[in-house]
């Protein structure tokens, strides 16, 4: 998979400051906000007031056309102000209407701050750029603090705003936010899947597909300041995000091949690369339109993620699509090992909602907190949550790769 990046050129900035550029607060890299090098989200710096803007539910705004749309946003004023906005509240587009309105910067709440960045095109971003933050709700709360407010309190407010009378509503806040991020020239290199295929034998069952799959790679070296080593910053491991689950499907591989297990349906392996990124192997995978993928009819999907958690009592699964047979497969499985079951939030990773098994498409982590990106080592690694989870896996596997009805 061909990919073309733009990197940190050092590393960025977050910060709670006063009039005067005094630092009241700073914000950590990964831990309270990530960088967003999407569309026009890229270089760029901003030291500016904070402007809130929020929406009507989103089921309650109709769909209109983009010239009607854009007519929406007019009065919008942000111009010198950064804009804060929560995810899922604000159109998933509004950092470009933030830049049309004048904003020098845009911070979006969100529970997820993994940084994002965009595969690039040979045209590079979208000019203009501005500086793009997600930001924990933590931070955010820290940045409302000056008025009173919280984001539990105006994910409550947002609820009750009138789509048939407001379509936004703006509040200038006390807070004032320094923001800076300079990304390098753009780089190319190359990604790759590791795929093992293994035919079913079941002549009427062979075209059928399942698939387990996990990302082998993470975020590697925390930026540093330009003229310093890279391997001078954090390095984020990756132990259990995800090389347990690298290390789960390679022994249920060996497994199966010094066992002979031969299954009914088709089964693939799968190991994605640049599994952090919105477009990732899976992705490029997935849309190839003359790969194999596409000559078979998949029947179910197990993502694995994070099985070496150092604590939790359950496994949690996130059925993504399909009945609930897998899902109950999975359960069955893992009482059998005493373990417990309980559904988990939406996926963490984009590649996990690409492919859509009949029989189910199941995410499987465990239901502790992910530890710190740089505490993310194999010390860390619990052995028996691994032990645990990757059999019950496997007897899922197993049993839907091998059974015409279950």
């Amino acid at each position: 998979m061909p990919l073309t990046l733009a990197r940190l050129a050092e590393p960025p900035e977050l910060a709670l400051v006063d009039a005067t550029g005094r630092v009241l607060a700073t914000f950590t890299r990964l831990a309270d906000y990530g960088e967003s090098v999407e569309r026009h989200g890229g270089s760029g710096q901003a030291e500016a007031p904070v402007t809130l803007v929020l929406f009507p539910p989103a089921e309650d705004i109709v769909r209109r056309p983009p010239e009607e749309a854009y007519a929406r946003f007019k009065g919008l004023d942000l111009r010198e102000r950064i804009a804060l906005v929560i995810a899922g509240n604000a159109p998933p587009d509004f950092a470009t209407e933030a830049l049309v309105r004048g904003a020098l910067g845009v911070l979006i709440v969100a529970d997820d701050v993994t940084p994002r960045n965009q595969v690039l095109s040979s045209d590079y971003l979208e000019r203009p750029a501005l500086p793009v933050f997600r930001i924990t709700p933590a931070t955010a709360d820290a940045i409302l603090a000056g008025d009173g407010l919280d984001v539990a309190a105006l994910r409550e407010e947002s609820k009750g705003l009138d789509a048939n009378a407001v379509a936004w509503t703006a509040r200038a806040l006390s807070a004032r936010v320094r923001m800076r991020v300079q990304l390098g020239p753009p780089e190319t290199a190359t990604a790759y899947n590791v795929l093992w295929l293994l035919d079913g034998s079941d002549a009427a069952l062979t075209n059928e597909l399942v698939i387990v799959s996990c990302h082998y790679d993470g975020l590697g070296w925390a930026p540093v300041p330009p003229g310093m080593p890279e391997s001078s910053g954090a390095l984020y491991p990756g132990a259990n995000e995800d090389a347990s689950g690298v290390a789960a499907m390679l022994e249920m591989a060996r497994l199966w091949q010094a066992q002979e297990f031969q299954p009914r349906r088709s089964v693939l392996f799968a190991f994605w690369g640049g599994g952090e990124l919105p477009y990732s192997g899976a992705h490029y995978f997935y849309d190839q339109p003359a790969g194999f993928i596409h000559r078979y009819d998949i029947a179910a999907v197990v993502h694995v993620d994070r099985l070496g958690s150092a604590s939790g009592s359950a496994l949690v699964v996130q059925q993504v699509s399909g009945k609930d047979n897998l899902f109950d497969l999975l359960a069955a499985s893992a009482r059998r090992l005493g373990v417990e079951v309980a559904r988990s939030p939406l996926p963490r990773h984009g590649y996990q909602r690409l492919f859509k098994g009949e029989y189910g498409t199941l995410v499987v982590t465990w239901d502790d907190p992910p530890p710190a990106l740089d505490g993310d080592t194999p010390e860390r690694i619990n052995a028996r949550h691994l032990s645990r989870a990757a059999q019950a896996v496997n007897l899922t596997l197993i049993t839907a790769a091998h059974e015409p009805r279950y």
